[in-house]
């Protein structure tokens, strides 16, 4: 009995060695990179639109047989929330052994990921985040490729201060802003930017509130406003929230000039779908949403229009600025940095990363790449990311400020009362 256990013994030792040498080795012949996004929960929608993002440039990627003869496999994350967040990076790290995380579009997942990221000196590669602080902590394994939450405040300030105004007739000193933004990091980033360039140029503001995004009645708000009847309302929020506010400023006829999102819910294609014509000539400072292969380098590749039919063949949909900005992330990643190195080791990838020198307009979303070093005051930022000033015209979102950027000209200026329109 002892002699057939021995042997036995031996055959599964020799069994397990077969099998385990092939999967060391296919797991050698893969760069394995880690993509963590809110996949469940309040922030899926955009969550799963930024992965899609990611995937796409990781198919195009692998099919035109990846770096060095090896091809990316993403090992994919669900962090719905901040802790889940944190646990979920402390796998990726910890169990799945990987290098370079990509993530997260949530300002408040990205902040404690990255956190983990950093203490076990991994590459983190923020896609779609923006809040400043995110990059204001003398990280030194976090890049950000997409631009910041101060930009998306700072156009919305600049266009109500340096166009609307104009176009309304009312002078700068006599505008009146209202403001409201949800309470994550996000939406404070954002405002906290806006509010400090509005007041410094004088623009009156007659109140700031901020409210949580699970919100399901903001007629309270809504209520108060309307009380100190503003011209503009300027805002910050995730889609439902951005939904509901629009459906209860018509039932209450809250009636504004101009309505500015910034970002977020007021970007995506939801907004319109939801709220049909009530979305039309509602701003949005945001991301660029490139759509015209004119507006960036005309050798761009993939050709920007392939980007699209292969997103829409793949997802059954045309891709959002959030999927793009994803893409846009992951493209960047592996064109300018995996397919120059070896491996995935960090600090080597690190190297490759600080000469990384794209000009502006040569990738998908018409931004530049070029990275903030260690001794810069945020470093890892893009500095060639930019933000422009969007509006829904008939379900469509075009880029209307800044003039060099602008497919469009603004329309319902000012917007017209509820009980006027159809």
């Amino acid at each position: 009995m002892k002699k057939w256990s021995g042997k036995l013994a031996i055959a599964l030792l020799g069994l397990a060695l077969m099998i385990a040498v092939p999967f060391s080795a296919k797991a050698e012949d893969v760069f394995r990179i880690g993509a963590l996004y809110p996949l469940s929960g309040p922030m899926a929608l955009l969550g799963n639109h930024n992965m899609n993002g990611v995937e796409l440039a990781t198919d195009i990627f692998n099919e035109r047989g990846g770096a060095k003869g090896k091809k990316v496999q993403l090992i994919k994350a669900d962090g719905p929330t901040s802790d889940a967040a944190r646990s979920e990076a402390e796998r990726l790290v910890s169990v799945e052994k990987l290098n370079v995380i990509f993530g997260t579009y949530s300002s408040s997942l990205s902040f404690v990921a990255s956190s983990v990221a950093e203490k076990n000196k991994r590459i983190y590669w923020e896609t779609g985040a923006i809040a400043d602080n995110i990059t204001q902590r003398n990280f030194k394994y976090l890049f950000r490729t997409c631009s910041k939450a101060s930009n998306f405040g700072n156009t919305a300030a600049n266009f109500t201060i340096e166009q609307l105004a104009k176009d309304l007739k009312i002078p700068v000193k006599d505008l009146k802003v209202c403001i409201m933004h949800e309470d994550s990091l996000y939406g404070t980033s954002v405002m906290s930017a806006a509010i400090k360039r509005l007041k410094d140029l004088g623009v009156k503001i007659l109140a700031t509130e901020s409210y949580n995004k699970s919100i399901t009645d903001i007629s309270p708000l809504i209520m108060k406003f309307k009380s100190l009847n503003p011209d503009v309302v300027l805002a910050t929020c995730y889609v439902n929230d951005a939904i509901l506010w629009q459906r209860q400023m018509r039932e209450l006829n809250f009636n504004i000039k101009a309505m500015v999102g910034s970002g977020g819910g007021h970007g995506i294609s939801d907004f319109p779908k939801a709220l049909g014509n009530d979305a039309d000539g509602v701003f949005s400072a945001d991301f660029p949403f490139i759509k015209n292969p004119k507006s960036v380098d005309p050798k761009l590749d993939p050709p920007l229009k392939m980007v699209f039919e292969r997103y829409k063949k793949k997802y059954g949909e045309d891709p959002d600025m959030h999927a793009m900005a994803s893409f846009t992330g992951a493209w960047i990643f592996y064109k300018y940095v995996l397919s120059q190195a070896t491996s995935t080791d960090p600090d080597a990838l690190k190297k490759i990363i600080s000469q990384v020198d794209v000009p502006m307009g040569g990738t998908h979303m018409g931004w530049g790449v070029k990275f903030q070093g260690e001794k810069d005051p945020e470093p890892g930022q893009n500095t060639r990311a930019f933000a422009v000033m969007n509006q829904w015209q008939n379900g469509i979102y075009y880029a209307v400020w800044p003039a060099q950027y602008a497919e469009r000209k603004p329309i319902l200026v000012p917007l017209p009362n509820w009980r006027d329109r159809k």
